[in-house]
Order: structure tokens, then C-alpha cells, then sequence
């Protein structure tokens, strides 16, 4: 995540915006999974939204994935 991140600097702000639960992903097992999205300006991208992908596997929610566009 950070390698990816890097060339946008730091974030300077970050608004949360919505988080959608779901069952099914495409290409990954029926489940539990969350969509954290947030609005953000960094360093070198005014505006940015990030989306961050949590699963409960194993009864503790933890990041999966990591996407901004």
C-alpha cells in the first residue's frame, strides 16, 4: 500500500464518506466484507477517493485491500 501511495505524498485531508457491507466479492469466497471509502487530498493529487477493504475471516476485521483512484 505504501509503494503505491508514495507518489502522491502525504494526505492532507481525509473525509470519511460511507462504508457499504456486503457477502459476495467477486473472486473471493462468500463472506463478510466492507467498503470503507474516503475523499482525500494528498500532497500531489488534490483529490482522491480511497477505498479500503476489510474481511472477517477469522472473527477479527483486517484489511484486505487497499484501491484510490
Amino acid at each position: 500500500m505504501r509503494a503505491r501511495r508514495f507518489p502522491l505524498g502525504h494526505a492532507k485531508t481525509r473525509q470519511f464518506l460511507k462504508i457499504t457491507h456486503i457477502h459476495r466479492l467477486n473472486g473471493a469466497p462468500d463472506g463478510d466484507y466492507q467498503f470503507i471509502a474516503f475523499k482525500t487530498s494528498f500532497e500531489r493529487k488534490a483529490v482522491a477517493l480511497e477505498e479500503v477493504v476489510l474481511t472477517s475471516e477469522t472473527g477479527h476485521w483486517q484489511v484486505s485491500g487497499y484501491a484510490f483512484r
